[in-house]
């Protein structure tokens, strides 16, 4: 969990500098509001649940490995 919180803690950085004039380039700065930051949070947040299945069915087939019935 404090990885993802680390994840979107570093994006906010990148995406968010602390003075929008310091970098000097030509052509219109990079459109973020509220709706992408709010984007890039959705898709943080959906490969962290997809990242604890797999490890959830991965921990219970090791778990589970020396119960074999078949």
């Amino acid at each position: 969990m404090l990885m993802h919180i680390n994840f979107i803690l570093v994006l906010l950085v990148i995406v968010y500098p602390i003075e929008k004039n310091t970098v000097n380039r030509e052509g219109p700065d990079m459109y973020v509001d509220e709706y992408v930051i709010a984007g890039l949070v959705i898709i943080a947040l959906t490969i962290g649940f997809f990242g604890g299945v797999y490890r959830f069915i991965k921990n219970d087939i090791a778990k589970h490995a020396g119960n074999k019935q078949a």
